[in-house]
């Protein structure tokens, strides 16, 4: 067996002990709630005291946790584009809703740098952020935890035109998601029209905040 094959053996290994804790957790229900658009309200979703859970749901999907709430305030933005999609479960379950939009990643389809499969929920069209926001100028912008420290979500929020729509899920400025210049610019340049708190999912602080370019 070579060295990628024993790679993916693992892989593969792990992502079944991952799946097998969550199907365990009052997060057993992600695929139905990706494939159907109907997560739970966040009060039946609150997760503490369980690192495990958090690592095994960023390897198999992501970083947020979606809510009916969440969902409700993202489906009246539609038509979306996401930046940043990663393994896209945020575009199926939205688009499951009854959401138009697009999903976008400069990463190619298979296992991204954060463990999770890229394209793994739904098609992901492969742009940079800010080539994604100008290929589709009429569409409100969602990215759910921008890279930290990383600038392409805020150079991508900076090519927004004025009164533009931008969703973000992210913690707060001194969390570890997006970067400085971001949170400043949203500061600066945006109104706030909506915030949105998401299930806890242990340690985690994000949230959706909705905001419009000034």
């Amino acid at each position: 067996m070579s060295t990628d094959q024993v790679v993916m053996t693992a892989r593969q290994r792990l992502h079944e002990h991952f799946r097998t804790l969550l199907a365990q957790s009052p997060l057993a229900g992600m695929s139905e709630w990706v494939a159907t658009g109907a997560p739970p309200p966040r009060a039946t979703l609150e997760i503490d005291g369980r690192p495990d859970l958090r690592w095994a749901f960023n390897q198999v999907w992501g970083f947020s946790v979606p809510c009916a709430e969440a969902v409700a305030a993202l489906v009246e933005l539609s038509p979306l584009v996401e930046i940043g999609a990663g393994s896209a479960y945020w575009t199926a379950l939205l688009s499951a809703a009854g959401a138009d939009i697009i999903a976008t990643d400069l990463a190619p389809s298979g296992v991204g740098e954060h463990g999770f499969e890229v394209a793994a929920y739904a098609p992901v069209e492969q742009l940079g952020a800010v080539e994604a926001v100008e290929r589709y100028p009429d569409r409100a912008v969602f990215c759910s935890w921008p890279t930290q420290g990383a600038e392409w979500c805020f150079e991508a929020v900076g090519a927004l035109r004025l009164r533009r729509l931008f969703a973000i899920i992210a913690e707060p400025p001194d969390g570890i998601a997006g970067s400085t210049s971001l949170f400043e610019l949203l500061e600066h340049d945006f109104n706030i029209l909506q915030r949105v708190a998401l299930p806890r999912l242990y340690d985690r602080r994000d949230s959706l905040t909705i905001y419009r370019r000034t």
